[in-house]
């Protein structure tokens, strides 16, 4: 399963600027790794709430949409408050894609175990 969440980049950070965040239905986040530097984000608490409700959006590759600009990211933490249902803060990821295989003629190569065929697929790595 794929998920999309949009994020806006937020200037205002602190404790008081998080707790307007989330008075307006927001969640403060940010966004590291992929050579860059952290960037603070804010994201909706309604979708964000109810997709870690499944088990798969934690482990799942994410689309992040930020400034028209695509990022494939995972969910590396996240806060919940200690007695209402709602999450404080999240930590997004960035990862990049790239093939498992390097050979340059086969895109399948044998395993040594077992003489099966291993298929080669490109897998998100953490910069």
């Amino acid at each position: 399963m794929t998920y999309e969440i949009q994020a806006s980049v937020r200037e205002a950070q602190g404790t008081g600027a998080s707790r307007r965040l989330r008075r307006e239905g927001q969640i403060p986040g940010i966004l590291y790794g992929e050579g860059q530097e952290p960037v603070a984000i804010a994201v909706d608490h309604k979708t964000v709430f109810y997709a870690l409700e499944k088990e798969s959006f934690h482990t799942a590759l994410i689309k992040l949409s930020l400034n028209g600009e695509t990022k494939d990211v995972i969910v590396r933490d996240f806060q919940m408050h200690p007695f209402r249902r709602e999450v404080q803060h999240i930590d997004f990821q960035a990862v990049k894609s790239r093939p498992t295989c390097t050979h340059p003629r086969s895109s399948t190569l044998l395993t040594l175990k077992t003489l099966k065929p291993l298929n080669c697929k490109a897998v998100a790595y953490p910069c």
